[in-house]
């Protein structure tokens, strides 16, 4: 069966440590003074109540002052790292607007080169197909001159480029204005350069016809070409904006690692504070309960050896005074029986019963006074004590084995008297509570200890259960072996389990003079 953990395990060396700076600082804050009232002239004593009102009236205010400030710094570091978090999402919505304009710019831009290059290649062509050059090159021209006028409605309305790239309506007044100009512009281009077509001879060089088409390509050239210096212009202040806006991001964005950081930093810091007052606190306290531990266990161990003195002299005084008074009185019934005459026998018998009813007082004093103090501890020492200890068990009808060996050497007269107290508990317990059918003792010297173990088979109880009890439910058995244990400087543990039995272990070192 396995042992449980010692219970002086839980003891707590005694410690003299003055009182902290916490201690100070919470009896000055939470307790009132112990000092005498002031007294009156009259003899009387002055009221303190009024200093112990200011004094609670300015903890009160400093306390509701120190709940403001942490109010407030909750309140307003949430404040602005949402507020700037609201910014960042503005800052991020518009740079995805700039995003979307310079797309559209740059889909535009390609939108009116792509129709300048096409009403430059069909200028040129439809001039060289004039000249006397190669007459299949008309059909490209007038393809060229149609998709071109194809881009200038694209330009107004949106629409897939040359290049797959859909095109957004312009928005723009001056864009849509020249946008327009280039679709008349090219509309009236178109008309004249067919017209060209239809008679060559009419319209060569130097004619009014080829001086209108020059001033009509030239005139959409130039519309084109302001087309993209707005579209530019418009590219390089979105660029500038997009810039600011990813500068503005930043800032939000460490602005907010910042706040954050150091509201962090500074709960870090409050929480190490208190860590370290509640740490310093805790030693303190843990130190005064050790203290006041120590000092009650004293004080047990003193109650105890007084209860051992005054079994003593109980034991004593039952045996010498009590005792010899019943002897006495045995002798002075005899005496007085045979001093009756014959024909008085009611009375001699009422002798006989009384001179039996003394004896059997005496032998109730005689027992008694073993039970206080036995003789035999005294006399014969522990081991001796014990042997006799398990015979009486043995005579009260329990199935008792021992194997004890000679410990009287190892501890002294007193500890004696400590060890016979907690193993006499131990096996009345076993004997008397636990209806066990066999009980065993066993006392050996383990190295530098000496172990005492008493195990019965008995119906057992829950460990757990019999330690969560309050006090008046739970006993003093087991307190009082724990607390003799604890005068002896050993360790007492208790294994048990329902219907298992129950192991009470003893460990109690050896005195190094004797070791």
């Amino acid at each position: 069966m396995a042992g449980w953990p010692s219970w002086a395990a839980l003891d707590q060396p005694s410690r003299n440590t003055p009182e902290g700076p916490a201690t100070k600082a919470l009896r000055r804050s939470n307790f009132p003074s112990s000092s005498p009232a002031a007294v009156s002239p009259t003899g009387s004593a002055a009221p303190t109540s009024a200093p112990r009102s200011s004094k609670a009236g300015g903890g009160a205010n400093e306390k509701r002052t120190r709940t403001e400030a942490i109010w407030g710094l909750w309140y307003w570091m949430p404040a602005t790292v949402f507020a700037l978090g609201l910014l960042s999402m503005a800052l991020l919505v518009w740079n995805k607007q700039i995003k979307r304009r310079q797309v559209e710019n740059f889909v535009f831009a390609n939108a009116v080169m792509d129709l300048r290059i096409k009403a430059a290649t069909s200028h040129v062509m439809v001039e060289e197909v004039l000249s006397g050059g190669n007459i299949a090159k008309m059909a490209r021209a007038l393809a060229d001159l149609r998709e071109a006028t194809r881009l200038s409605e694209v330009l107004l309305n949106g629409g897939v480029c040359v290049n797959g790239l859909i095109a957004q309506p312009a928005e723009e007044p001056e864009l849509r204005r020249r946008a327009e100009s280039i679709r008349r512009l090219l509309a009236e281009w178109g008309t004249i350069t067919r017209e060209r077509m239809r008679t060559p001879e009419a319209s060569g060089e130097g004619s009014a016809l080829e001086n209108r088409s020059d001033e009509l390509a030239d005139e959409v050239q130039r519309k084109a070409a302001e087309m993209e210096s707005i579209i530019e212009t418009d590219q390089v202040s979105d660029l500038i904006q997009s810039r600011r806006l990813f500068y503005g991001l930043f800032l939000a964005w460490s602005l907010i690692v910042v706040a954050s950081t150091t509201a962090l930093l500074r709960r870090e810091h409050r929480r190490r504070d208190t860590e370290e007052a509640l740490r310093s606190g805790k030693d303190e306290l843990e130190m005064r309960v050790a203290e006041r531990t120590t000092e009650l266990r004293h004080l047990s161990a003193r109650l105890l050896t007084a209860q051992e003195t005054e079994r003593r002299r109980i034991s004593t005084e039952l045996h010498d005074e009590l005792g010899h008074s019943l002897i006495l009185m045995k002798f002075r019934s005899g005496l007085i029986a045979k001093e009756l005459r014959d024909d008085q026998s009611a009375a001699k018998e009422e002798c006989r019963t009384l001179s039996g009813f003394i004896d059997r007082t005496i032998e109730d004093v005689r027992r008694l006074s073993r039970d206080l103090r036995p003789s035999v501890l005294e006399e014969l020492g522990l081991s001796a004590t014990l042997r006799w200890l398990v015979n009486n068990c043995r005579r009260d009808g329990h199935d008792v084995a021992a194997s004890i060996g000679d410990v009287d050497p190892l501890v002294s007269r007193e500890a004696q008297v400590v060890l016979y107290r907690i193993i006499q508990q131990a096996l009345t317990n076993a004997s008397k509570h636990s209806a066990a059918r066999h009980v065993a003792l066993s006392v050996e010297r383990q190295g530098d200890w000496l172990s005492f173990v008493v195990e019965d088979d008995g119906k057992g109880f829950d460990v757990n259960e019999a330690v969560m009890r309050s006090p008046s439910e739970r006993g003093l058995g087991l307190a009082t072996m724990q607390e003799r244990a604890w005068m002896l400087g050993g360790s007492l543990s208790v294994w048990s389990e329902k219907g298992k039995g129950t192991r009470i272990t003893l460990g109690v070192p050896v005195p190094d003079r004797e070791a």
